[in-house]
């Protein structure tokens, strides 16, 4: 059920145009969304401090390099690239230019169940859109190896299309791919020892399309005792810096609303802390906890309605 053709990908990818309307599969008018989204990610990954170097990063999948050239290369100081069709590669040298060349290291053609890349050596992994061009053992093989090209503290980013929850795995025939849900993609990436740190969806996509999520995965060790909230929460008690809520330099005690989400599917390394610092990117936390009522489940309140909102558009 799970196997892939990749003999079949390789020819219908090669046919492809090697322009940005064939690397999104005839939706070019959804490039500019999909790179700012991808920056926000970023930014926001910067400024909590989990993405703190900028040496070398991989664009797996890269095509023709549009993510390399407008998303990892005004981050990076090298990118390398990994593509199994040639053809866009070759491209590439057109399409990212004289300076964006300048700092593409490398540009490898091989097919992702095979590729292995350099160890500790990598800040950042980029996957996106090409997990369901691998069979279930073989995106579980390639991200154990990509583990092991990370640098300390680095981290995988992938972003792809999901079904919704309720549905099953859907197989294209014309490419030889798969679109799974998310409750069947999360386990095949956890089974490579990778822990998630934060899932956002794409918004801003038509309608008609699959949803898209875009996760943050660490290496499970690399997270033992790591809270990304813990020195947040120290400063603010000390009055260091203010946030959202707080009342005469203090915060207020802790307060259940109405105005609630249920999240699932946490990470036990994920404290309420973490959680808490995070949903304050969208708005005014009055309350969290985390694995208190459920294992694996936390319970986030928020000031008003309007917060609940953006943080469902930005994290569900």
């Amino acid at each position: 059920m799970n196997q892939v053709d990749y003999e079949k990908a390789y020819k219908h990818w090669s046919s492809v145009s090697s322009n940005v309307d064939g690397m999104l599969g005839g939706f070019e008018q959804l490039h500019s969304t999909d790179i700012n989204t991808s920056k926000q990610l970023l930014d926001y990954l910067t400024r909590k401090q989990l993405l703190t170097k900028f040496e070398h990063a991989l664009d797996c999948g890269s095509g023709i390099g549009r993510i390399t050239k407008h998303l990892l290369l005004p981050k990076f100081n090298f990118v390398d690239m990994v593509d199994f069709a040639e053809t866009f590669i070759e491209q590439s040298e057109k399409y990212i230019g004289f300076e964006g060349n300048s700092r593409v290291q490398n540009k490898f053609v091989e097919s992702l169940h095979t590729f292995k890349p350099k160890q500790n050596y990598y800040n950042l992994i980029w996957i996106q859109w090409v997990t369901g061009q691998l069979s279930d053992d073989d995106l579980t093989n390639f991200l154990r190896r990509c583990k092991k090209g990370l640098t300390k503290n680095g981290c995988i980013i992938i972003k792809d299309n999901v079904t919704s929850r309720d549905e099953e795995r859907i197989f294209d025939e014309c490419d030889s791919s798969w679109t799974r849900p998310s409750n069947e993609l999360r386990p095949l990436i956890e089974a490579a020892d990778l822990n998630i740190v934060l899932e956002r969806k794409q918004l801003f996509f038509p309608k008609n399309n699959f949803p898209v999520l875009m996760f943050e995965y660490r290496i499970c060790w690399d997270l033992r005792g790591f809270s990304f909230g813990s020195q947040q929460q120290q400063q603010y008690r000390s009055g260091m810096r203010s946030r959202d809520g707080r009342v005469n330099g203090r915060f207020p005690p802790p307060r259940e609303t109405r105005h609630r989400m249920r999240v699932t599917n946490l990470s036990t390394r994920f404290s309420w802390q973490d959680l808490k610092d995070m949903m304050r990117d969208a708005g005014e936390v009055t309350y969290a906890d985390a694995h208190k009522r459920v294992r694996n489940e936390a319970l986030v309140c928020f000031a008003t309605h309007d917060d609940l909102r953006r943080a469902m558009d930005r994290f569900q």
